[in-house]
């Protein structure tokens, strides 16, 4: 008798419904409050608690690293992009990573190699850390630590929630790129049009502004021989900027 056979039937219906929802690469959002902290890990001989050095935001995927039953998942983690926020500079981060999450102990465990501000760090999650929030619909919610040789380290107090991918220029969100979009752009900018489900779609230039220069880029591109714009663009994808846009609803899956 198998371990998700000796579960029961209703532990059984939880897997296979996390199995199923798992199997493709799901986007995430890097929202409040998540911070870049500095403190101590116990017990060690120091006293120390954990202070804030900045707010963290940006986005990362986590992509099935091979098709499961469960109870445990593992995935790798792609494209961690984003930056620490102090109030006076940013510190961009990168990277990428793994992760497990056993649905059934409730448990999950985080490694993320990270360039930080231009400095390789390895950033781990205590072994078998709880799960703070359900895995659906989340949020997701973990720390990870760069320790010293001592007791000191830099953490990440990461909450994450699942974004919707878009494809940049598809404004309208009718599956493609076409002179309605920027269409349906100006409409919206200049004559009360309806609301742009897909902000971050619109914003054709990725400069974190809806403005005419969208509209323009989307046209030159379209009839003008104007170079590709930013990615994600023709195909679905997360933002790889850190902005305050937004993307309630678009054509992507």
């Amino acid at each position: 008798m198998n371990r998700i056979t000796r579960l029961g039937l209703s532990t059984l219906v939880v897997v296979l419904s996390f199995s199923e929802r798992s199997s493709a690469q799901d986007l995430f959002e890097i929202t409040a409050p998540s911070l870049f902290q500095n403190g101590c890990i116990g017990p060690s001989p120091c006293d120390c608690p954990a202070i804030a050095l900045g707010d963290v935001s940006g986005s990362f995927a986590l992509q099935p690293i091979a098709p499961s039953l469960g109870p445990i998942f593992e995935f790798s983690v792609v494209n961690f992009v984003g930056q620490i926020d102090n109030g006076t500079t940013t510190t961009p981060i990168s990277g990428s990573g793994m992760m497990t999450v056993d649905v059934i102990a409730d448990v999950q465990n985080w490694t993320l190699n990270l360039d930080v501000g231009g400095v390789p760090r390895l950033f781990e999650s205590l072994q078998n850390a709880p799960l703070l929030a359900p895995w659906y619909p989340g949020p997701i919610i973990f720390e990870v630590f760069s320790l010293d040789a001592g007791c000191d380290y830099d953490g990440l107090a990461i909450t994450a929630v699942r974004a919707q991918p878009f494809d940049r220029g598809d404004c309208n969100v009718d599956g493609t790129f076409d002179i309605s979009d920027p269409v349906y752009h100006l409409t919206w900018l200049f004559s009360s049009g309806p609301p742009l489900s897909c902000q971050d779609g619109c914003d054709a230039n990725d400069d974190a502004t809806l403005n005419i220069a969208d509209a323009i880029v989307m046209l030159a591109r379209l009839f003008g021989g104007g170079p590709l714009l930013p990615a994600p663009h023709n195909v679905c994808g997360a933002d790889p900027s850190v902005d305050t846009l937004s993307c309630v609803a678009s054509a992507c899956p």
